[in-house]
């Protein structure tokens, strides 16, 4: 009985680590929207290369903070809020102040008990999720704070049509 139940739990680790990140995020119902920002940003390919280690901190509803960006400032979110170009397991993240994230930008973190950690305002709910080159992080809910889509220039008026003589 004993040896069933161990080769069934190392089956079960063993598939989530043959999954690259973008497999992983397909797989959960609640991070799907997720893995779709990531395609409509065009990073999927980046995160998918097993070259590479990633964190990723994952909100479990990213299609009502990230379905309004596109282009640009979808991709910019993305590296800005949600991924690290390193590994950072959930201590890791716990000992630090801040995370400096893809883009550069960074992401305060806030461990307000042994379990209870946020990432710049934004509670860490389910931590150290393996994906064979990702660690993933989800996070209930989205952060509040980023931003929409810059707003179009006002258009130039047209100069006066000149007088005629």
């Amino acid at each position: 009985m004993f040896t069933i139940q161990f080769a069934v739990i190392a089956a079960c680790l063993l598939s989530a680590q043959g999954q690259n990140v973008m497999s992983f995020l397909d797989g959960k119902r609640d991070l799907r929207d997720f893995a779709r920002a990531i395609r409509r940003a065009n990073l999927d390919d980046e995160l998918s290369d097993t070259n590479t280690q990633w964190t990723v901190f994952a909100p479990d509803d990213a299609d009502r903070c990230l379905d309004r960006l596109s282009g640009s400032a979808l991709q910019d979110a993305v590296k800005s809020y949600f991924v690290k170009d390193s590994r950072l397991s959930f201590d890791d993240v716990k000992g630090r102040d801040a995370i400096e994230a893809w883009s550069g930008s960074s992401l305060s973190v806030n461990v307000i008990s042994n379990n209870n950690v946020r990432i710049s305002g934004t509670k860490i709910d389910y931590r150290n999720r393996q994906a064979n080159n990702a660690v993933v992080h989800i996070l209930v809910g989205c952060y509040r704070n980023i931003p929409g889509p810059s707003p179009s220039p006002p258009p130039t008026p047209s100069p006066p049509p000149s007088p005629s003589p």
